[in-house]
């Protein structure tokens, strides 16, 4: 029996086999199997992703959503799809499709949330609502260097998109340097609208509102969302 294990940095590794006496178990600090990730790799939760640079404003951002497994193929490329998050939470699991919902419940500890998404008629998964969620708190899973973009810069990449592919947003924000997808979202215990719409967070809140970028057919714009809907992530470099 033979494992290949590429780019990888490994803690602890153990083998097992189904016969009790065949072990192989090694522990390493910081050990690299078939080399480092290369310079320009940004690993974030277990995914690997490369850094894109804007034609538009020189800014750096990741190159697919968070939870793509790959750059995008097409705009309902479900590979590309990726997370989608309540505003200002962590990787705490409920990003990820199919994670327990609870209905109409408020937390009051941003902190220790487990993996629960919570969906709340008020709007905000948390009570008090706090803007600084994803400004000074709950970075602690972003690579150092990055963060959610905020509303203007945001702004910023579409007045460029616009002006180099037009009208049609949603086929321009794929054709772009972003490969963004129609990922749709996830406003209650479900992800709808994937294949005809998409939804960016970015950092800038309002009570519990946040603004986000929306991306149809034929309009794209920023707007706001409230704050438990589930939206898609793409991280800039500060």
């Amino acid at each position: 029996m033979s494992y290949l294990i590429e780019n990888a940095t490994i803690t602890n590794f153990k083998l097992e086999s189904s016969d009790t006496n065949n072990i192989l178990q090694f522990n390493a600090t910081s050990a690299n199997i078939a080399g480092a990730y290369p310079p320009g790799v940004i690993v974030v939760n277990g995914l690997a992703y490369a850094e894109v640079t804007s034609p538009y404003t020189g800014r750096t951002w990741l190159d697919r959503n968070l939870g793509a497994t790959q750059v995008a193929t097409s705009l309902s490329d479900s590979a590309a799809y990726g997370w989608h998050y309540q505003w200002g939470r962590r990787s705490d699991g409920h990003q990820i499709p199919g994670s327990t919902t609870v209905y109409n419940t408020q937390q009051s500890d941003y902190s220790n949330l487990g993996s629960t998404f919570y969906s709340n008629a008020n709007g905000d998964w948390l009570n008090p609502s706090n803007e600084n969620l994803w400004n000074t708190l709950n970075n602690e899973d972003w690579p150092t260097g990055y963060r959610v973009a905020t509303e203007s810069e945001w702004n910023s990449e579409l007045t460029g998109i616009r002006g180099e592919f037009g009208s049609n947003i949603l086929s321009a924000m794929y054709n772009s340097f972003f490969k963004l997808t129609a990922a749709g979202k996830r406003p209650y215990g479900t992800v709808d609208s994937q294949g005809t719409y998409g939804s960016y967070w970015t950092s800038t809140g309002n009570g519990t509102i946040a603004a986000c970028l929306v991306s149809y057919l034929d309009t794209g714009n920023m707007s706001g969302d409230v704050k438990g809907t589930g939206l898609s992530v793409r991280l800039i470099k500060s």
